[in-house]
């Protein structure tokens, strides 16, 4: 926001001259922050400039609105875009596609999220670890003919799991 309220202030304090920097600065809004948020910190960096900017006597308000408007829109697409990938790459991480079970990836996050429960709680600490031996020899030779419906049975949201003991 305070990149937007900066261009609003030097377009009013230097006129036509730096009109053109607007059109970075509030596509980079939908870098820096969420994409509505963005949408609306340009809006609203789009009327103090019709209100405060002597600048539409050179340039066509028409065109200004419907070039900021399109540019504005464009740059939430690729947003929502980019926020939709995002997620799905997180998830790709942390989630075994077989199983459904979070991954060694997501334990790092999910242990300090139970270790803080339990600290806040005040309780103790347990921490089992299961360990497969040779799982990928069989699950090799094996494969789908052995697991299919054991592994898709026992889909937990998450393999590390807290509670209070």
């Amino acid at each position: 926001m305070f990149i937007n309220t900066g261009v609003v202030v030097i377009v009013v304090a230097n006129g036509i001259g730096s009109f053109l920097w607007i059109y970075p600065v509030f596509a980079s809004t939908f870098i820096l922050v969420k994409p509505i948020e963005a949408f609306l910190i340009n809006v609203i960096a789009s009327i103090a400039l019709v209100a405060l900017a002597n600048i539409f006597d050179v340039i066509s308000l028409f065109s200004f609105v419907i070039t900021i408007l399109m540019m504005s829109m464009s740059a939430f697409v690729y947003a929502l875009h980019g926020v939709k990938l995002f997620r799905l790459l997180e998830t790709l991480n942390s989630v075994d596609p077989l199983t459904g079970a979070f991954n060694r990836r997501a334990m790092g996050s999910d242990m300090e999220a139970a270790l803080s429960n339990a600290e806040y709680n005040g309780v103790k600490h347990l921490l089992a670890i299961l360990d497969l031996d040779y799982f990928k020899t069989v699950n090799d030779k094996f494969g789908q003919a052995l697991f299919p419906k054991s592994s898709q049975r026992t889909k937990p949201p998450s393999l590390f799991k807290y509670q209070a003991i």
